[in-house]
């Protein structure tokens, strides 16, 4: 099952995370999906465990196009790392 979450940060540097009824929030992204996947869980009454099996399809709100050509370069780095 894959559901669509929007991410933004806040003024404190909170990751804040929406998905229809499910809103939730992390320090780090990591913990923002996590949270999120156990929100929707939550609000979808799904059945123990079942937040494991739910893919997340993502946007990220960003400021300003900086930060987004910084996350692409990221993303490209680590890929080059990855091998």
């Amino acid at each position: 099952m894959t559901r669509h979450v929007t991410y933004s940060r806040d003024d404190n540097e909170t990751w804040l995370a929406v998905s229809g009824r499910a809103h939730t929030d992390g320090r780090t992204i990591a913990a923002a999906r996590r949270r999120s996947r156990e929100a929707i869980a939550l609000v979808e009454n799904l059945p123990p465990g079942a937040e494991d099996t739910i893919e997340l399809e993502e946007t990220f709100e960003l400021p300003n196009a900086g930060i987004e050509s910084a996350i692409r370069g990221a993303r490209a780095a680590r890929e080059v790392a990855l091998g």
